[in-house]
């Protein structure tokens, strides 16, 4: 699947919204909720194996026959809870939800398909080793 990431920043308060946009649809982050709009139908019922992480990203509901919903609009407490379970983490010597692997996990294919934008070649990320393959 060929992916790009389009989006907008704030230094205050950091991402605003962005989209990753694949050969399948595109997966719509906003402040206060999650989009997936796909080409062809999806089901809400497809992601009932997620695991429970509060509020109503973990109940997602049915927008259309090709658009699911993992947040309610009115829902502002993302950075809260981000914190929240952080600080809960130090003090209760628990695991971190968005440790350290985590951020590369996340940050690196995300900077990866910008570059690969840049420079209209696909770049191939292996993330057992993470580290860009050579094909």
């Amino acid at each position: 699947m060929h992916s790009s990431v389009v989006g907008a920043w704030n230094g205050l308060w950091g991402s605003l919204d962005f989209n990753i946009i694949g050969s399948e649809g595109i997966l719509r982050v906003e402040w206060d909720k999650v989009t997936l709009k796909k080409t062809g139908k999806i089901s809400a019922a497809d992601f009932s194996g997620l695991a429970s992480i509060g509020n109503t990203i973990d109940k997602p509901t049915q927008a259309s026959d090709t658009e699911i919903l993992f947040a309610e609009r009115g829902y502002n407490n993302c950075h809260l809870d981000h914190f929240t379970r952080f600080f809960d983490g130090i003090r209760k010597k628990t695991k971190i939800d968005a440790d350290v692997y985590f951020a590369v996990q996340t940050a690196v294919p995300a900077v990866m398909c910008f570059e690969s934008y840049l420079s209209g070649n696909p770049i191939y990320w292996d993330p057992v080793n993470l580290e860009i393959k050579k094909k």
